[in-house]
């Protein structure tokens, strides 16, 4: 095992805390990924499903978790739903005993095997008034079980995206060691980047460094995107050479027990900045502090946006990229700079959902200023990852260089 697992009391109360969300005599229905298959035989790497992972702490592929809700909603009926123990790829994989553990455990109120799913949905169905599942759901019990639901459905993320806005101290612990754990990946790229390394080297860097300190692996495609690459928001090919006077834009993260950081970095291939890099670099820099200095809870994210968006657009005037007369036409000039919003909400995953408009206590969230400018071919990126506290916002990814000094200085001494 890579990392210490999480006590199963956490989703217990994450599955208690969903009963008394929705209306009352609900039947939840949640769904675990499958295994996808890549070639006859073998299968990608397995993603749990988000929403499943919360409630129960299961990463075995195949399997469901069905709950009935009284007038109280309190659950009155558990069923957690597995694969035959004859699965053979199951017994091929060696996942048998994840299995064999998850029986063990009792973390649930009743186990059945994936076969008996269909009997049990039947039997219980007509206690509830109200269906929580996924909207694709719907069509499966159709297809698979030849059943016609009536009754009246509401989407599971409806309830689930409330419940994941707001981060308990365990889900904050998880989300502070997968920041640790990247920075350490920066740490020692840092050591490695100089012209003629290729980006994909860096990758493996990250990769290796990442296992070695008990991460899943990467949070998402790693981007590491050097020269014009770097205005391309999801380039993920990693296949150019670093090249002497561009820079780099590193966005990393690491997943440590499923929960995920989102740090961006932009580093110089030669070792030091030139005179234009520096003064865009410094520009969107100034930007993230005065935007982390800003954040406060009741913070809408539309007040957020505005307030980035005054501070890069004062900054590509300077830059002699837009006039006054510009900005006072139009106040989105600054767009083709910076496509992209300010930040966004993270947890078990990189991106993840809320409707809330404002921010809140408890909330963790990426930030990300950015000015890209294709003709010169400079990206610049500096995103953090921070959490909303009473008093304003504490930064969790610190401990990775941000300003310039510090940045030549450290590779420099390479």
């Amino acid at each position: 095992m890579r990392r210490d697992p999480i006590a199963p009391i956490f989703f217990q109360k994450n599955r208690e805390r969903l009963a008394a969300s929705v209306p009352a005599h609900s039947l939840i229905l949640i769904r675990g990924n499958t295994l996808v298959a890549r070639t006859d035989g073998l299968f990608y790497p397995f993603h749990q499903d988000t929403d499943f992972y919360y409630f129960t702490g299961v990463n075995l592929e195949d399997c469901a978790l069905l709950i009935l809700t009284d007038e109280t909603c309190s659950i009155k009926e558990e069923y957690f739903f597995h694969p035959t123990s004859d699965s053979l790829e199951l017994v091929w994989t060696g996942r048998l005993s994840s299995l064999q553990q998850i029986l063990k455990s009792a973390a649930f109120r009743l186990y059945k095997s994936h076969d008996q799913f269909g009997q049990i949905f039947s039997d219980i169905q007509s206690q509830a008034k109200v269906f929580v599942m996924d909207e694709k759901q719907e069509h499966n019990l159709a297809a698979s079980l030849n059943l016609k639901i009536s009754k009246p459905i509401t989407a599971l993320k409806q309830y689930s995206k409330v419940l994941r806005t707001t981060k308990q101290p365990v889900e904050l612990a998880l989300l502070k060691r997968a920041s640790q754990i990247t920075a350490k990946g920066f740490e020692r790229l840092i050591k490695q980047i100089r012209a003629g390394v290729f980006e994909y080297e860096l990758e493996g860097t990250l990769s290796k460094c990442f296992i070695e300190h008990q991460a899943d692996g990467f949070a998402y495609p790693p981007i590491i995107a050097s020269g014009v690459s770097g205005i391309l928001l999801h380039y993920q090919e990693n296949n150019q050479m670093l090249r002497s006077g561009d820079l780099v834009l590193v966005d990393i993260g690491a997943s440590y027990s499923n929960y995920k950081a989102d740090i961006t970095r932009v580093f110089p291939v030669s070792g030091r900045f030139t005179s234009r890099q520096a003064q865009v670099y410094q520009i969107v820099l100034d930007t993230l502090r005065f935007l982390i200095k800003s954040i406060e809870p009741g913070m809408s994210w539309d007040k957020l946006e505005t307030l980035c968006a005054e501070q890069i657009s004062r900054g590509l005037v300077n830059l002699g990229l837009l006039s006054d007369s510009e900005l006072k036409r139009s106040p989105k000039a600054y767009k083709p700079f910076m496509p992209h919003r300010v930040g966004h909400l993270i947890g078990l995953d990189v991106h993840e959902s809320t409707e809330e408009t404002s921010l809140r206590p408890g909330m963790a969230l990426a930030i990300e200023p950015a000015i890209y400018i294709p003709k010169e071919g400079i990206a610049i990126r500096l995103e953090e990852n921070m959490l909303i506290t009473e008093q304003g916002c504490k930064v969790m990814s610190e401990g990775i260089p941000l300003e310039i000094q510090e940045i030549e200085a450290l590779m420099s001494n390479k």
